[in-house]
């Protein structure tokens, strides 16, 4: 359910980026919200380094989102 919510408020404030921070591998978890998604398209970093995500599509009926690696944290 909160899956549910964070995606909500994404789409309810506009947001089509984010900071973001490596939990592992492809895991990140959003700064500002209680989610972590995975990204294909993450390079190997180390864990704890901040990075920005893209966010695409949200499809609240299946409860997804797209989302894509943005580069460094400015």
């Amino acid at each position: 359910m909160e899956h549910y919510w964070c995606l909500r408020w994404l789409l309810q404030e506009g947001i089509t980026e984010t900071p973001a921070t490596v939990v592992r591998e492809q895991l990140v978890r959003f700064d500002r919200l209680p989610l972590v998604v995975r990204l294909a398209d993450l390079p190997a970093l180390a864990p704890d380094t901040p990075v920005r995500v893209a966010i695409g599509r949200i499809d609240l009926f299946s409860a997804t989102l797209e989302s894509r690696y943005a580069g460094p944290a400015a």
